[in-house]
């Protein structure tokens, strides 16, 4: 959402000049303000289809991308974009260590990109993308995410912020 917020302003105000000797009794000044100003600003916030999925199928409204559900720790925004439904919910996907790659198991469509990273640690800034590891909106059936070869490390799913 693009806000753009817009002010103008063109006022005169009178005043009564302090009681001065020099001045003669009743004297005003007068003070104009003229001027104007705009800012604008860009923000992302939940949709409501989101939203409406949360509160339906989750039982929570939630009011931050990063909300978790409460029922199963998990990012509702990733649960929303692989079309998780009430009740318990894990993540779709298959891991085959032997082949270095995950199978995520789509049964309907996602609402929404998804993208995959690994990482040999969980230290902050060691995430990398999985190469073709962006699940597009839409995507149904079994998607294979090829793993690094003869590495042990984490995967995750995020989903990137339009």
């Amino acid at each position: 959402m693009r806000i753009v917020l817009s002010h103008q302003r063109s006022v005169t105000r009178t005043f009564p000049v302090a009681a001065n000797p020099l001045v003669p009794a009743g004297t005003t000044y007068s003070v104009g303000e003229d001027g104007s100003f705009a800012a604008c600003g860009e923000g992302i916030f939940p949709g409501d289809d989101f939203i409406a999925w949360s509160e339906t199928e989750r039982g929570v409204t939630p009011g931050d991308f990063a909300d978790v559900d409460p029922a199963t720790g998990q990012p509702l925004l990733v649960m929303y974009a692989l079309g998780a439904g009430s009740g318990s919910w894990t993540l779709p996907l298959v891991i085959e260590p032997g082949l270095s790659r995950a199978i995520l198991q789509l049964p309907s469509a996602t609402k929404t990109p998804v993208k995959w990273e690994f990482s040999d640690d969980l230290r902050e800034g060691s995430w990398h993308p999985l190469p073709g590891g962006l699940i597009h909106e839409g995507a149904t059936g079994n998607q294979i995410l090829n793993l690094p070869m003869g590495q042990n490390g984490f995967l995750r799913a995020f989903v990137p912020a339009p």
